[in-house]
Parts: C-alpha cells; structure tokens; sequence
C-alpha cells in the first residue's frame, strides 16, 4: 500500500513539474510563453518600484521578489525597458520629485 502511495504522489509531481516546464519555459512554438513571463516579471518590479519609491530597494531584494538572480533580473529589464532597474528606479524618483515641486499642493495630504 505504501508502494502504491508513493508512486501515486510520485506521478502527481511529475505532473505539475512536466505542466510548471511547459507553462513557464518551453513552448514548440518558440519562446513566446517565457518571454511572457520574463515580461510580467519587469511589470511586477516597475510596480513595485512605483508603490515604494521611497523606501530603500536594493536590486537583490527585487530579484528575490521574483525569483530572478540580480545578474539576470539586470539584463532583462534593460531589454524590456531599455534602462537598467537601478536607473528606472532613480529616474522614476527625480521625475517625481519634480512633479512635487511644480504641483506642491496637489500632493499634500
């Protein structure tokens, strides 16, 4: 019976394993379904960036949000965004700091 459960629970997690692969890594008709995925990754940063401007971020805490290592999160921002997520971030700061200081009372609570 133990024999039995183990090959049961085994097949189920083959399963998900083989469906979580083709769902986020391979696609026959090309790369489409990663690079989705690459691509709703950066959004989930950029949000993050504008909900947290002014909190301290590091890239290392970002690209463990989204299960990236620095290097790759890096790389692959700058193709989508044509701009390092360290500088999107600094850019995405000035440019409110300057719509802050044009519209000051509009942005007081």
């Amino acid at each position: 019976m133990d024999n039995l459960a183990n090959l049961k629970l085994e097949y189920q997690l083959t399963r998900m394993i083989s469906f979580l692969f083709e769902r986020f890594f391979y696609n026959p008709q090309g790369q489409e379904s990663a690079t989705n995925s690459v691509k709703t990754a950066i959004d989930v940063v950029v949000q993050y960036f504008q909900a947290h401007l002014a909190n301290e971020i590091t890239i290392a805490e970002i690209a463990d949000m989204v299960n990236f290592n620095v290097s790759f999160l890096s790389r692959e921002f700058k193709k989508v965004r044509g701009i390092l997520p360290i500088e999107y971030l600094t850019q995405f700061r000035i440019d409110k700091a300057k719509q802050l200081i044009v519209e000051p009372a509009k942005h007081k609570d």
